[in-house]
């Protein structure tokens, strides 16, 4: 935790006894960047109501997909239905050419 007293910053150290996460760990939008919290909480072992794997995992949208891809596999889709997707590792896949 950091304060500022006096103009001057002051750093202080706590344990929780658990956490409640309430919003996502990442975000596109300039320092709204998480993860690193998540992945101190879950390296020092402190317990919280929601999963910090879930809430980790879906810091990326393609890679909680697959899970649920994973999912899909084990039940079957009539069990378990998706909308088909398109992966593309980056923007440039995703245009299509106009000839």
């Amino acid at each position: 935790m950091q304060a500022i007293r006096g103009g001057t910053k002051v750093v202080r150290s706590f344990r929780p006894d658990f956490v409640l996460v309430r919003q996502h760990a990442f975000s596109m939008a300039q320092n709204e960047d998480f993860r690193n919290l998540i992945i101190g909480l879950q390296y020092a072992g402190i317990p919280s109501v929601n999963s910090l794997d879930s809430i980790y995992n879906l810091c990326d949208k393609p890679w909680a997909f697959s899970q649920l891809i994973n999912s899909q596999k084990k039940l079957g889709s009539d069990k378990f239905p998706l909308i088909d997707q398109t992966f593309y590792p980056n923007y440039r896949d995703m245009v299509t050419s106009g000839v």
